[in-house]
């Protein structure tokens, strides 16, 4: 967006009252036991823990940080606001593989 400026179309967009269009993806980072190149795994996931691997999801894919002392970027609601638009979502209830591949597929967003 920054290079873009500010016409650009497409802006980060938090729903206000919750609903299933304001969820929250979390990441995760792990190393295989079979890994054979586990300690360079442990050294980039240390990096991306580290505070300038933090300030490169915050600044540049505008996520928010998982550790302390990294701002979080200004076009992001404050963390502790997001319950208010959170909504409660039974994951056992979102099984249905199946079915949600032939939507995709109907939708032409999956082949």
């Amino acid at each position: 967006m920054a290079e873009q400026g500010e016409s650009f179309p497409a802006r980060n967009y938090f729903l206000p009252g919750g609903g299933p269009d304001s969820l929250m993806m979390v990441a995760g980072a792990g190393i295989l036991q079979t890994s054979p190149n586990a300690e360079n795994a442990q050294k980039f996931i240390e990096f991306l823990l580290s505070v300038p691997g933090q300030q490169y999801f915050t600044s540049q894919t505008f996520e928010y940080p998982v550790i302390a002392g990294v701002q979080t970027s200004a076009s992001l609601p404050p963390f502790e606001e997001l319950d208010a638009i959170a909504i409660d979502i039974d994951l056992n209830a979102m099984s249905d593989l199946e079915g949600t591949a032939a939507l995709l597929g109907e939708l032409g967003l999956l082949e």
